[in-house]
């Protein structure tokens, strides 16, 4: 079992406000960006992979749970990308999203808890946290 953070409500909004703004840049129209080749999928992989780890090392316990859920929401946004006329949905896309799913999963399980850790005690020993529950 995982220890409990003293900000989990913290680090718990500030991961749905990660989630939301994936959400956001996937369904909305945004102007085409030139670059390398397969560089989208590059960011969907880096986007998914934190995002796991970040929800993996709050919900440690629940790491299977939460990877499944990820995958059930990125899945979901590629399909919803399909029934826009601005965004297409491609399976390399959702790939790279599973990619970053699992490499994210993988890090959290390495990491035990030295993620997010560090940085909520040095918050705690600055700044008087709430009463855990």
């Amino acid at each position: 079992m995982s220890r409990p953070f003293h900000y989990f409500k913290l680090w718990n909004a500030l991961g749905l406000l990660m989630l939301a703004t994936v959400a956001v840049l996937m369904l909305t129209q945004l102007p085409a960006v030139d670059g390398p080749e397969h560089t989208d999928k590059f960011a969907h992989w880096l986007v998914w992979a934190v995002i796991c780890a970040w929800f993996c090392e709050l919900h440690g316990s629940l790491k299977g749970l939460v990877l499944l859920a990820l995958l059930l929401i990125s899945s979901l946004l590629e399909g919803l990308q399909a029934l826009t006329t601005y965004r297409a949905s491609e399976l390399w896309d959702l790939g790279a999203n599973g990619a970053g799913l699992i490499t994210g999963f993988v890090v959290s399980r390495l990491a035990r808890g030295r993620l997010l850790g560090p940085l909520d005690t040095f918050l705690a020993n600055r700044i008087k946290p709430p009463a855990m529950k």
